[in-house]
């Protein structure tokens, strides 16, 4: 995937806001950004507040982490809306 494909991506996802190529993940949403690894599938990189695209790579940002990858790596974006999520109480197996 190209940076103006990736782009067209952020763009449709509601809860990222750009600025000159950076997309900030808002606080009405998580978002999860999916890498390629093979066969094995889509590796999700979680809870992403930041994505920049630089031409020849990538630059994600999490809470703890920050990734540089190429563009060809890039699969898709996932997200939940934070209303929708439910919390767990109780005990759990």
């Amino acid at each position: 995937m190209n940076c103006e494909q990736i782009a067209s991506l952020l763009n449709a996802c509601s809860h990222m806001d750009e600025t000159d190529g950076v997309y900030i993940t808002g606080e009405t949403a998580t978002v999860d950004v999916l890498l390629k690894a093979g066969n094995s599938g889509p590796v999700p990189i979680a809870r992403v507040k930041r994505v920049a695209l630089h031409g020849e790579h990538l630059e994600l940002e999490t809470d703890e982490h920050s990734y540089l990858v190429p563009p060809e790596s890039f699969f898709g974006i996932k997200w939940t809306a934070k209303e929708t999520r439910v919390s767990r109480t109780g005990f759990h197996a």
